[in-house]
């Protein structure tokens, strides 16, 4: 049904654009230019050529339905004025960082226009779907989504107790109180995801002062998820409400224990088989005492949660598919 009628175009990949584009069964391109140097001189360059592409794809794939991420907002004014001289429906994926980080909120009145005229948006929360509706837009909240991966076996790590923390080096991510817990914590390792060309030289220098800390670097697709299986648990914070941890729903997909941020909308998705703190090191350390002396009481829960998940992902799944199709009978 989607053949050449729908596809999903990212300026960079994102392994939840790529989990939610394979469980449509739409096409997915990311046009992944200079995306491995964040330096700013590469903004301009990368922005060309992936507008250049991104025009492309439509005009030799001729999709009825294009479907987007929020972040960054230039590919939308790319497809909003394409679809002013030819017949194009849009989707936009929309990340807590559409509505809050300050780079991104440039043309509010385009931007404005553009949540309205898009077919729907696919949001995280109740939160952004009202922001959404207000602006005179349609929403549907996708908050977790379930990956399976059954044939990827779990990292074999080294004795001991060896957490995850899954990370970007983003702003919002309080990685320096990883400090006082591996100084207090000896026989905890921690292993921070991320491409380390990200990181804050200081906090990398830092970070060889401690034994238990393991910088892994980007981790390609298959590693990442058996660190995240043959771990004792997973460590995905924020200091942004309103932001979805994919981290920590990777976490539940495989039925491993999650401390996370204390924020209402992480308290609700994430309540059973998880610890929730406030972003410091004393409570990520009784984070960390909690799960490790209760590890089977967490693993029971996180799997029950993982259960009642599965569900309600396939079912809005089944309502996107809907939506789409629907979208394509109305021309």
């Amino acid at each position: 049904m989607w053949k050449n009628q729908v596809i999903w175009i990212d300026w960079a990949f994102l392994g939840r654009s790529q989990n939610i584009a394979s469980r449509l069964g739409v096409r997915y391109y990311h046009l992944d230019y200079f995306s491995e140097k964040p330096k700013k001189i590469f903004v301009f360059l990368r922005y060309f050529l992936a507008s250049i592409r991104t025009i492309s794809l439509i005009i030799s794939k001729n999709p009825r339905i294009l479907i987007m991420t929020g972040t960054p907002p230039f590919p939308h004014f790319i497809v909003y004025f394409l679809s002013k001289i030819k017949t194009i429906k849009y989707v936009i994926d929309t990340h807590g960082g559409y509505f809050d980080d300050p780079k991104f909120q440039i043309l509010p009145s385009l931007r404005k226009k553009i949540m309205e005229v898009a077919f729907f948006h696919i949001v995280t929360n109740d939160v952004h779907k009202n922001i959404v509706e207000a602006n005179n837009g349609r929403a549907i909240v996708l908050g977790v989504l379930i990956e399976r991966n059954d044939s990827i076996k779990e990292y074999k790590f080294e004795n001991g107790e060896n957490f995850v923390w899954i990370a970007s080096y983003s702003p919002d991510e309080p990685l320096d109180i990883v400090f006082d817990v591996a100084k207090r914590m000896p026989n905890v390792n921690i292993y921070i995801t991320g491409n380390i060309k990200k990181a804050p030289k200081r906090f990398v220098d830092l970070c060889r002062n401690f034994k238990n800390i393991n910088l892994t670097g980007f981790l390609p697709t298959e590693k990442y998820i058996s660190y995240i299986k043959g771990s004792t648990a997973v460590i995905a914070l924020t200091t942004l409400d309103n932001t979805m941890q994919r981290g920590a729903y990777t976490a539940l997909s495989y039925n491993i224990p999650i401390i996370t941020s204390n924020w209402r909308l992480l308290r609700e998705i994430f309540y059973k088989g998880t610890v929730h703190i406030e972003n410091n090191s004393i409570e990520l350390e009784d984070a960390i005492c909690k799960v490790c002396n209760n590890l089977d009481e967490y693993k029971k829960e996180i799997a029950e949660l993982n259960i009642i998940n599965t569900q309600v992902f396939n079912g809005i799944i089944n309502n996107i598919k809907e939506k789409l199709h629907n979208g394509l009978e109305m021309e």
